[in-house]
């Protein structure tokens, strides 16, 4: 494989990256990158981890309540005592579950026919949330975890990344390290193919769980990580990176006054420059224009897109955040900014 000269860091990823894979470094900022990843961790990665690894075991528990005890029907109102429909109207129940949720009011301040029709109201939407989960699960179950399902009374997939995530939250925040090659890889092989019963896969998750929290108290790993510092490192690092040019894109809304006027806007606008050195080739596509392409399938899509079109005379600079370096256009006075703006609104007068 012939690897471009912007490339700086190569890593092997999905299913292959599950203790079987590790980095490659294929050049000199890549090492920069590698040598400095510990700056990027902090005690919210512990967290993410934890909280991933609890989802994963809820969705376990639900798929078991549905194959021993599947839902019998479709809820009824009638069922809950419920007329068949609601006497309060929806927005009024919203209203007051969101002063009860934000504690501007308590519950024991309603009337208490009121809390009463508010608790079957509850019980009613979360048994029509219940089934329409159990239909959706139904329609769009994949037939080899149907099967683990079948064979062992849980998905044995998900129960292995149950215990991985839950294992790295605790390596995470008691050595402040992420551990991506296992040393328990074999273990958790065994796990998928049904090595636990249910009862210990939950003894095993829930002991695991219950440690998050005080793990997370005690870690020398900060809060957050330095943002400030890692934006300075990401755009340095992109800096010293040797690109010959940049092939920016983007997706604009052009204003109201022009999709609906005589003269329809643009679809698309077009900017090459030269910033530090790089050519910048810069093309943003309006948001109709966008769809259409999006749909034939030759969009290149954007990370963010633009609330305006750029004009012919912004400047495009380098700007690195936390997670990724990325390009942002800064609004100019040209013909895309507000100046430009009122003097097309001179003219439609």
């Amino acid at each position: 494989m012939t690897l471009g000269a912007t490339v700086i860091f190569e890593t092997m990823h999905g299913s292959r990256a599950y203790g079987l894979a590790d980095h490659v470094t294929v050049s000199l900022e890549g090492r920069q990158l590698l040598d400095r990843r510990s700056e990027f961790l902090s005690r919210l990665a512990g967290d993410s981890f934890g909280k991933y690894g609890l989802a994963q075991l809820h969705r376990i528990r639900t798929h078991r309540r549905w194959l021993l005890s599947p839902p019998k029907g479709k809820p009824e109102r009638a069922g809950h005592g419920l007329p068949e429909r609601s006497t309060i109207p929806r927005d009024e129940l919203g209203a007051v579950e969101a002063m009860l949720g934000d504690g501007r009011l308590a519950e024991a301040d309603l009337p208490s026919g009121f809390r009463a029709l508010l608790d079957r109201e509850r019980q009613y939407r979360g048994a029509m949330r219940e089934w329409q989960q159990f239909q959706e699960w139904t329609r769009n179950r994949n037939s080899a975890r149907a099967e683990l399902e079948r064979r062992f009374g849980y998905d044995t997939k998900h129960a292995m990344h149950l215990l991985r995530l839950l294992r790295m939250a605790v390596e995470i925040l008691t050595t402040g390290e992420v551990l991506v090659r296992r040393r328990d890889a074999e273990e958790l092989k065994a796990v998928r193919r049904g090595s636990l019963t249910f009862d210990a896969l939950l003894e095993q998750a829930e002991g695991l769980g219950s440690r998050l929290e005080a793990l997370a108290e005690a870690s020398s790993l900060p809060a957050r990580p330095d943002e400030e510092r890692l934006n300075v490192f990401c755009a340095e690092l992109v800096a010293s990176v040797d690109a010959s040019d940049l092939d920016l894109k983007g997706i604009h809304i052009a204003p109201t006054r022009q999709v609906v006027s005589l003269k329809p806007p643009p679809d698309s606008f077009d900017h090459l420059g030269v910033f530090e050195g790089v050519e910048i080739d810069y093309t943003s596509h309006e948001l109709g224009t966008a769809v259409r392409l999006l749909l034939k399938g030759s969009l290149r899509l954007p990370q963010r897109p633009h609330r305006h079109p750029p004009a012919a005379n912004r400047r495009v600079r380098g700007r690195g955040d936390a997670s990724c370096p990325d390009l942002r256009v800064r609004q100019g006075a040209g013909a895309g900014g507000a100046e430009g703006e009122r003097q097309r609104a001179r003219r439609h007068r």
